[in-house]
């Protein structure tokens, strides 16, 4: 299991890098954007969901809402914040 957690307020600090580096070591990367508010997060639920082709766990320190196609099903889903 590799798991993220960023609680430093700086923006942007999870990049699609970090994460797919996240994502080398596991199928399912728990990352945890938990810096609020969203100005601050680390990276956006839907950076994190694209990133990763939706292979993640999420949650977060601000709300966050994904877009309508996001997931095949049509289901909408809302990060835990």
């Amino acid at each position: 299991i590799t798991a993220i957690i960023g609680v430093s307020g700086q923006p942007k600090q999870f990049t699609k890098n970090v994460i797919t580096a996240c994502q080398k070591n596991t199928e399912y990367p728990l990352i945890f954007s938990l810096s609020n508010p969203t100005s601050k997060s680390e990276c956006t639920a839907q950076e994190a969901y694209d990133t990763t082709n939706n292979k993640l766990y999420f949650a977060s320190g601000s709300p966050f809402k994904l877009r309508q196609n996001t997931f095949k099903t049509g289901k909408e889903i809302v990060p835990s914040q």
